[in-house]
């Protein structure tokens, strides 16, 4: 917490301080006198304002503002590199470029690019496929799964949208699906949540649908919510939906499921309590929502991890934050780690923000094979 304290801060001055000369170049350009008192206040009165609006990244205007920052920051950067290399030619020439440069237009249109890029981006779902190999005597034809995270159901995608999905899914003939986690949000609302299952009920699969709670479910803290836990339990309980919080459950022979309880709540239990029972012949797959303890699920004989929960990031270049901050195990794709497998989906759809520009919106198709080699 001390980090942010510090660097909060020293990002908002910098920012007030790197718009204001922004708007002050930009000003000058059109043919302000920005020498005169009330331009220079009105000046740093929008600098201000930029900046406190840019460090609430909680919300869509702040992600914007710091997408036009880094980019303007970036053009500020090739502008100087351009004069250094052109030396002479550049300060005699280049009228159009020193023009568009002053006013600011590049890094708008560019800005504008990546979110519009984003925007198409999230609301473009694809189909990400993965092969498993596994050395256990599993059946002959293996096992398909359908795995589906981080729909935030209200945020991006609607009725229409889902059920277009789920047709897609069911074009996959899957065995098992997968809700692994952060299917709602607190800003659901109680129609939305019953909307969102009743449509994934819709899946066809062979051995049923399954369902774990992400971190964003269930309401917590002080989040006001359209819905309980109560309510969510029985709209799964009522869409056929097999819930599993902390529990097994057996598929044929060679086949396991373990889902576990979110690690945001404290009374989950171990893996040593989950896999007390558990044939360690069979097919090991765990569905926990934040890819986490990949080394104590690989000891304890975990064949398979899937998650969701990082969104690959959502925003470039959060994905490499992530990774550098080590918050997880992994951020996205498909990893081999001490004899166990991991998957971790970047989700169906996105957080609070109406644009993805670090990773797919993808639902994922994974074929788990017996390794014959």
């Amino acid at each position: 917490m001390w980090r942010i304290a510090v660097i909060t801060p020293i990002f908002a001055v910098f920012t007030v301080l790197y718009f204001y000369r922004f708007l002050r170049r930009a000003c000058w350009e059109i043919g302000f006198n920005t020498n005169a008192k009330s331009v220079r206040v009105i000046m740093w009165a929008a600098a201000v304002g930029i900046a406190v609006l840019c460090c609430n990244l909680f919300k869509f205007y702040g992600v914007a503002i710091l997408h036009l920052l880094v980019i303007a920051v970036v053009v500020d950067v090739f502008n100087i590199i351009l004069k250094r290399v052109l030396g002479e030619n550049f300060k005699h020439g280049y009228t159009a470029w020193k023009r568009l440069h002053a006013l600011g237009v590049l890094p708008v249109f560019l800005t504008l690019c990546v979110l519009i890029g984003g925007y198409i981006n999230l609301h473009n779902i694809q189909q990400t496929d993965y092969e498993v190999l596994t050395p256990k005597n599993i059946r002959t034809q293996g096992y398909r799964v359908a795995l589906i995270a981080d729909v935030h159901y209200g945020v991006s995608l609607d009725r229409e949208g889902l059920e277009e999905t789920v047709q897609r899914i069911n074009a996959q003939n899957p065995d098992i699906a997968v809700l692994c986690g952060d299917i709602s949000d607190n800003s659901t609302t109680a129609e939305q949540i019953e909307e969102v299952f009743e449509v994934f009920s819709g899946i066809k699969s062979k051995y049923g649908v399954f369902f774990v709670y992400g971190n964003h479910d269930r309401p917590y803290g002080m989040m006001k919510s359209g819905y309980d836990d109560n309510h969510l339990y029985d709209v799964l309980e009522k869409s056929g939906i097999t819930v599993l919080c902390d529990d097994t459950y057996k598929i044929g022979n060679d086949f396991t499921i373990i889902g576990r309880q979110d690690r945001r709540y404290s009374d989950r239990n171990s893996l040593e309590q989950l896999f007390k029972d558990v044939d360690k012949n069979d097919f090991i797959m765990v569905l926990d929502h934040q890819p986490n303890q990949y080394a104590e699920n690989a000891e304890a004989g975990t064949d398979l991890i899937l998650s969701g929960h990082t969104h690959g990031g959502q925003l470039w270049p959060m994905q490499y934050v992530f990774e550098l901050g080590k918050f997880n195990d992994a951020v996205y794709g498909h990893l081999i780690k001490d004899g166990m497998q991991a998957i971790v989906t970047s989700g169906l759809a996105g957080w609070e923000y109406p644009i993805k520009t670090a990773s797919p919106a993808e639902y994922v198709i994974i074929d788990i094979k017996k390794d014959t080699k």
